[in-house]
C-alpha cells in the first residue's frame, strides 16, 4: 500500500524573526502520540500494538496549559510541540517527560495572529508552521520561536481558497504544502516558499474525488497524498501530482465492526499507518500491505484503560533528522 472556508481575511505578518542553528542528530522514538481534546491529554503508546492497554506515558493536568489539544509534533528527544485549538496557543513540552509537567515553550498572544488553530509542523529548518483555522491562515514561525512573537510568513486571503482548514502537511522532498479544507471538500497545495494572498499551484476537488468533510492530509514515502476522509468514512489515496476532479487510486475502510470516522492520520516510514476515530474513542493501524476495499487493522486500540478521549491528530514513529537548537 503506498501513501494523503473562501474566506477574504488576510492576515498581516510581521516579517522579522531570529534563526537558531543547529548540529543534525539521528534519533528515533517508538511511541505513538495522539492528541485527546475531550481529556486536555495527550497519550502514548507502542506503536502497532493494539487492545485494551493503558499507556505508556499521560502529559495531563493544570501545569501543562493544553487546551482542546490538536496535532502533536515532536523533535526527537528535544521537544514534543503541540496545538491548543481552545487557547489559539502553541505548546512545547521537553521530550520523554510525561505528568503533570509545564511547557517549556509557549507560542501565543495577539502578535502570532494564531486564532483556534488545528495542526502544525516542523519543516526540515525545524522552522513551525501553524495552520490557524479560525482566519483561514497559514503561519510560518522562526526556529525556535516563543512568547508572543510575529510569524515571518503568512499565507491567507480570498486566493488561497481556504475554507475551514484543518490539516496541514509539508512535503520535506519539495517543501509544497497541503492542506484539507472541510468547508469546500478539498485538498489544497501551495508551491513551496508561496506566501501572501496567492493562489494554489494544485486543487483536488469535485465529485469524482469522494473528498467529504476531509479532516487529515498526509503523504507516503512514494509522496503519494493520503486522507482522512471523515464524512466518507474512508481513507483516500492520490498520485503526488493530483489535480482537479480526479478519481481515488485507493479507498480504505475498515472489514467490520463500527462506522468508520478517521480524522487523524499518520504514516511512519514503511507506509504503516495509524488513524485515529474520535466517535468511537478509537486508534486503528493497517500495514503497508493492505489493499484497496475493505481491510482489517492490524492492531486496534480501544478500551477505558486506554485513556483515549475523541482522540484527534496523533503522531507516528518518524526517525529524522533533528536539529538539536545551540546553547
Amino acid at each position: 500500500m503506498r501513501r494523503f472556508f473562501i474566506a477574504a481575511a488576510i492576515v498581516i505578518c510581521a516579517a522579522f524573526a531570529t534563526l537558531n542553528s543547529g548540529t543534525a542528530k539521528t534519533t528515533e522514538t517508538s511511541a505513538l502520540q495522539v492528541a485527546n481534546p475531550a481529556a486536555n491529554s495527550v497519550t502514548f503508546y507502542p506503536f502497532g500494538q493494539g487492545g485494551n492497554i493503558a499507556p505508556t506515558g499521560t502529559i495531563v493536568g493544570s501545569r501543562t496549559k493544553l487546551n482542546q489539544p490538536g496535532r502533536v509534533w515532536p523533535i526527537q528527544g528535544v521537544l514534543l510541540y503541540v496545538v491548543n485549538r481552545g487557547s489559539n496557543a502553541i505548546t512545547g513540552y521537553p521530550a520523554k517527560e510525561t505528568g503533570n509537567v509545564a511547557p517549556t515553550v509557549t507560542i501565543a498572544g495577539p502578535k502570532t495572529t494564531i486564532d483556534s488553530p488545528s495542526s502544525l509542523q516542523l519543516d526540515a529548518s525545524q522552522a513551525i508552521w501553524v495552520l490557524s483555522t479560525g482566519n483561514n491562515a497559514i503561519l510560518k514561525f522562526a526556529p525556535g520561536a516563543n512568547g508572543n512573537v510575529s510569524p515571518v510568513l503568512c499565507i491567507a486571503g480570498s486566493k488561497t481558497g481556504l475554507s475551514h482548514p484543518e490539516s496541514l502537511h509539508i512535503a520535506f522532498r519539495t517543501g509544497e504544502i497541503s492542506v484539507a479544507n472541510v468547508a469546500s471538500n478539498s485538498i489544497e497545495i501551495f508551491a513551496k516558499n508561496s506566501s501572501g494572498n496567492v493562489a494554489q499551484a494544485r486543487v483536488i476537488k469535485g465529485s469524482k474525488t469522494l473528498l467529504n468533510r476531509p479532516a487529515e492530509a498526509e503523504l507516503d514515502s512514494s509522496g503519494h497524498i493520503w486522507i482522512a476522509n471523515n464524512g466518507g468514512h474512508n481513507l483516500l489515496e492520490f498520485a503526488n501530482d493530483a489535480n482537479g476532479n480526479i478519481a481515488p487510486l485507493n479507498v480504505l475502510t475498515i472489514a467490520a465492526g463500527s462506522k468508520f470516522n478517521p480524522y487523524g492520520l499518520g504514516l511512519d516510514p514503511k507506509d504503516d499507518m495509524a488513524v485515529s476515530d474520535p466517535t468511537s474513542n478509537t486508534i486503528y493501524e493497517f500495514s503497508a500491505q493492505a489493499n484497496k476495499g475493505k481491510v482489517v487493522p492490524i492492531a486496534i486500540l480501544r478500551g477505558p484503560k486506554t485513556r483515549l478521549a475523541k482522540p484527534a491528530a496523533l503522531s507516528v514513529p518518524q526517525p529524522l533528522a533533528t536539529p538539536i537548537p545551540a546553547t
